[in-house]
């Protein structure tokens, strides 16, 4: 079946834009999906999915259009085998896997499922059930039916989603071998208590119990208990073998806590929490003259009183590890509530990495040149309490929710030459030693904070107190000791991230630049070297919200031959462009990138870094840039392979479409122009009856037309055409467009005429979404000058008034400054029901 697939919506989940095709509003599913723009059944694949191994086979039985699917693949890179029956709901699944490339990790098959393979006319079910039609409609005859054995074969599973309206006994019945060998989550809905009791009647004797249920409509995450096998008292035991086995060798599980006086009800709740998920807790008791009830009374529980209390401060939880062996060694803080499968996740998460790795729940990448670790712009975190899909790796693995083996991890309490930065003393041991460290997949609030009476070490080193609490000056030395600190200098088995390094005058187009990289790679690298730090190119480059490890090096700084000897041995994964001068990235020949790292000379009266040059502070003056031709611009950066960039993707383009498809609607206008339509991104998301683009860049109108050509009242112009007549558009239009365009307009006479044409092309609305004030751009962008357009409106064209502005509620100093400005011939007209759109949330 063939199917012309366009995007309904775009639903940002975890950084990672996935399309959707819904051509059935009226389903429940897409409906959903359509008004909330997050995925159905959100919060059941977050808890499920973070739990899944790196390298797992998921199969999604009953897929429907695709909504597990994409969540599994696209957002979390799993390799899924789909399998839907109902031709109709097939092809949609097989649109909405194409329109976002993932293919390569999604296996199709439009199959039913039974209990044996043959052959017998499949049941028609009800369309209109949550789930969709699962099963073909009689009409069709005879199909095939698969057991899912037949369809696995001997690949090894991790998870079986199963939802096939009633009849998930007999999918089970047929998927027995492929359970008992691979023992995988299973996700099975159950909408009756008889469908439930079949069910389990055929998972119990495979081992298999509830462990949580989900959603509306029943379902049921069903795993393998260990606890029937083990050992009384052994904690090990409850453990899956296939993950013992893939440790070095181990014989229990041991956890250590530093603590302090006066925190003891906090700690005996976080105690209880860990003790059935070990078999051995060191608590190390700062500042006690005698150890709390509950600590010296347990048999699996070893403390030391250190009645001082100031000679480790946090790295007495290190106590305990010097007096084990082959054992899988926790960390943990006195203060979090661990889950009940904390140990079991985190030595999941170990075995994937064969036990050379430490992880933890909690991490940070630093942002370098760093001027203090709890610096503003000091580092990227993943922070505990929130959730996290997918695997990332970090500089500084936080001892409070970390785990390694033994083994690997040779520290004693001398290693922490000064107090209350354990964190810090770890990174740097593992640093010297190659060893990697993660911060492990998780759901949101998967650990919780405890609220204390007492000052954290971080609360008095973020205020740098000079308290007994507050290490920071000594954190900061030891991290400048072994600057450039990079994911490069650890041997990763999975070090496969490429290294992208950019050279570049000026801030313009390294947001863009780093955004689009974060979007390709989980794990980025990212050297962006320049010939002099400033201010506002730190304030672009070490962003936090770029969660990625980004370096901006300058000629002119000091660790420009560390660099140079960092990149030079991993000279093979390096991937290097220039940026110069506002144009668009070119690729760096050979080794090219070498020179960029050769110091250079001090430059005679420099300006201050904190004063850029390349930003006036003369309020009112705004650089002509002479010389600077926009289109040409704009063409160079299109055949380049740029995009219209960060405001025509993502979130600023589903924000645009909420606003100008009901503004449309609400006034029944027909024919739209737009003055300026770029790659034609943003118009996936436009519902216009009657739409013509016009650009100045040939490599737009191409691009647009290759997307969009086949489309019904769909037409784009080149605005340089020799042969084109513009005046022949004037008032053709009921609204013209001008989205992110203006700030783009350098030239004053080039800027001038669009304005003209803009406000000529239309005879009743028109709506421009851009900055409104007289300045450069912030980073220095040599493509952008901020103007304040609506007072030349006023005064060139007064027979068009200012209707309406409206706030964009989703404003990002660095993707996008711009609201909606509403102009009519009409300045009586009522424009508030955008106040009332521009509150509702995105796709409603």
């Amino acid at each position: 079946m063939t199917l012309q697939a366009t995007v309904a919506c775009e639903v940002n989940s975890y950084r990672t834009p996935v399309r959707f095709h819904l051509p059935n509003p009226d389903d429940h599913i897409q409906r959903f999906i359509l008004q909330n723009r997050a995925f159905y059944e959100r919060a059941m694949l977050e808890d499920i999915g973070s739990s899944l191994p790196e390298d797992a086979l998921a199969v999604d039985v009953g897929a429907y259009i695709g909504n597990h699917t994409l969540f599994l693949s696209s957002v979390l890179g799993v390799r899924t085998l789909a399998i839907e029956p109902n031709p109709a709901a097939f092809a949609v699944l097989q649109a909405n896997v194409e329109l976002n490339g993932i293919n390569r990790l999604v296996e199709l098959h439009p199959l039913a499922l039974g209990a044996t393979t043959g052959t017998g006319e499949i049941v028609a079910a009800d369309a209109a059930n949550l789930g969709g039609a699962r099963f073909l409609q009689a009409d069709h005859g005879d199909i095939r039916m698969v057991s899912l054995d037949d369809v696995v074969g001997e690949r090894r599973v991790h998870l079986i989603k199963i939802d096939v309206n009633g009849v998930e006994a007999d999918v089970l019945q047929g998927a027995v071998a492929t359970i008992a060998r691979c023992r995988p989550k299973l996700v099975v809905s159950a909408g009756t208590v008889a469908v439930l009791a079949a069910v389990e009647a055929v998972l119990r004797p495979l081992g298999y119990r509830k462990i949580q249920l989900y959603n509306e409509t029943p379902t049921y995450l069903f795993e393998v208990s260990h606890a029937e096998a083990a050992m009384p008292g052994r904690a090990i035991d409850l453990l899956d073998p296939r993950d013992l086995a893939a440790l070095p060798p181990t014989r229990e599980i041991a956890a250590g806590m530093a603590t302090v006086a006066g925190n003891e009800i906090a700690l005996r709740a976080t105690v209880m929490s860990l003790l059935p998920q070990v078999d051995w807790l060191y608590v190390y008791l700062n500042g006690f003259t005698e150890a709390p009830r509950f600590i010296a009374e347990h048999p699996k529980i070893r403390h030391f009183i250190d009645t001082d209390g100031s000679r480790y401060g946090d790295a007495g939880k290190f106590w305990g590890l010097e007096q084990v062996e082959d054992a899988v060694y926790v960390t943990c803080d006195d203060d979090i509530i661990y889950p009940d499968d904390f140990v079991a996740r985190m030595i999941g998460e170990l075995a994937q990495l064969r036990g050379q790795a430490v992880v933890s729940v909690h991490g940070s990448i630093i942002l370098q040149p760093s001027r203090g670790y709890y610096k503003e712009r000091g580092r990227a975190v993943f922070h505990y309490e929130r959730s996290l899909m997918r695997r990332r790796r970090v500089h500084v693995a936080a001892t409070g929710t970390g785990a390694f083996h033994s083994s690997l991890i040779k520290m004693t309490l001398a290693d922490f030459r000064h107090r209350n930065m354990a964190d810090i003393w770890l990174a740097e041991y593992l640093h010297r030693h190659g060893i990697p460290a993660y911060a492990v997949p998780r759901k949101e609030g998967w650990l919780l904070s405890i609220e204390v009476p007492r000052s954290s070490i971080y609360a008095q080193s973020a205020a740098n107190t000079g308290s007994s609490y507050d290490s920071s000056r000594w954190q900061d030395e030891v991290l400048s000791s072994i600057y450039p600190l990079s994911l490069l200098a650890s041997d990763a088995a999975d070090a496969a991230s490429i290294v992208y390094l950019v050279d570049t005058d000026r801030a313009d187009g390294l947001v863009e630049f780093i955004l689009a990289v974060v979007g390709r790679e989980r794990d980025p690298i990212v050297f962006v070297t320049c010939d002099h730090e400033t201010e506002d190119m730190r304030n672009v480059t070490l962003h936090p919200d770029f969660l990625c490890e980004v370096h901006l090096v300058a000629r002119s700084g000091g660790h420009t031959s560390a660099y140079r000897e960092l990149l030079s041995k991993h000279a093979g994964r390096v991937k290097a462009w220039t940026l110069r001068n506002g144009n668009e990235l070119k690729p760096a020949a050979g080794s090219e990138w070498e020179k960029w790292l050769e110091p250079i000379a001090p430059l005679a009266g420099f300006i201050s870094p904190a004063l850029p040059a390349a930003v006036p502070t003369v309020p009112g003056i705004v650089d002509s840039r002479p010389g600077f031709d926009s289109a040409k611009y704009w063409e160079q950066r299109y055949l380049a392979g740029g995009n219209s960039g960060a405001g025509s993707y993502n979130k600023s383009a589903e924000y645009k479409a909420h606003i100008l498809n009901a503004f449309v609607a609400e006034k029944h206008l027909k024919r739209v122009g737009e003055l300026g339509s770029g790659d034609g991104n943003q118009l996936r998301y436009l519902a216009f009856e009657d739409y013509t683009g016009f650009d100045i860049s040939q490599t737009a109108v191409d691009l647009c037309r290759q997307m969009h050509g086949n489309r019904p009242g769909r037409t784009f112009v080149w605005l340089g055409d020799p042969q084109l007549d513009i005046s022949s558009y004037n008032e053709t239009f009921e609204l013209t467009l001008s989205l992110d365009v203006i700030l783009h307009l350098v030239e004053d006479e080039v800027y001038r005429a669009y304005i003209d044409r803009l406000f000529s092309l239309s005879n009743r609305y028109v709506v421009v979404y851009t900055s409104n004030y007289d300045a450069p751009d912030r980073h220095g962008a040599i493509h952008v000058r901020n103007r304040r357009f609506t007072d030349d409106v006023a005064r060139l064209l007064p027979e068009w008034k200012l209707l309406k502005h409206v706030d964009n509620p989703y404003k990002h100093p660095l993707i996008s400054e711009a609201d909606f400005f509403v102009f009519g011939k009409d300045g009586a007209e009522d424009m508030s029901f955008l106040d009332t759109i521009n509150e509702r949330p995105l796709g409603q």
